[in-house]
C-alpha cells in the first residue's frame, strides 16, 4: 500500500463563490486557489491525493466535473453521505478513520476547519491550515 495527502475542497482547494451549497451549478463556478495548485503539484510521487469534503454525494458528479475542470485529479474522493447532518470535523475524523484504514499512512492533511485540524493533529497527523496558505 501507499501513503495519502489529503485536501478539504470548500476553503482549502476552492474558493466558494456563494449561492446554495447543495447547488451543483454553484460548486461548478468555484475558482481553484492558485497557491493550492502548487501543494497539490508538490505531492511526492507514488503518494495518493485524496479529497475529504463535507459535501454530499449527491454532489459527486458536479465534484468530478470540477476537479477536471481546474486540472485535479484526485485518487480518492470521500464525500459526505446525503442527508448526514453530523458536524463537519466529526465527518472528517470518520474520513480520517478511512484513510488510516486504507492507506500506509497519511502524509498530512490541508484543511481550513479548525475543529477538523485539531482532530487530525489528535491523531497524530500533520495538518495544515489552509487559511496560512489561501491568505
Amino acid at each position: 500500500m501507499t501513503k495519502v495527502a489529503a485536501f478539504d475542497r470548500d476553503n482549502t482547494l476552492a474558493k466558494p463563490q456563494g449561492g446554495n451549497l447543495g447547488d451543483p451549478e454553484a460548486l461548478k463556478t468555484d475558482p481553484l486557489w492558485p497557491q493550492m495548485k502548487a501543494w497539490w503539484d508538490s505531492v511526492p510521487l507514488g503518494v495518493d491525493r485524496a479529497v475529504v469534503t463535507g459535501r454530499e454525494e449527491n454532489l459527486r458528479p458536479a465534484m468530478e466535473e470540477w476537479f477536471k475542470s481546474v486540472g485535479l485529479e484526485p485518487d480518492v474522493l470521500l464525500m459526505r453521505a446525503d442527508g448526514d447532518s453530523t458536524p463537519n470535523a466529526e465527518v472528517k475524523r470518520q474520513m480520517l478513520h478511512q484513510l488510516q484504514k486504507d492507506y500506509d499512512g497519511v502524509l498530512y492533511v490541508v484543511d481550513d476547519n479548525p475543529k477538523a485540524i485539531d482532530i487530525y493533529r489528535e491523531k497524530g497527523v500533520l495538518a495544515v491550515d489552509a487559511k496560512f496558505i489561501n491568505h
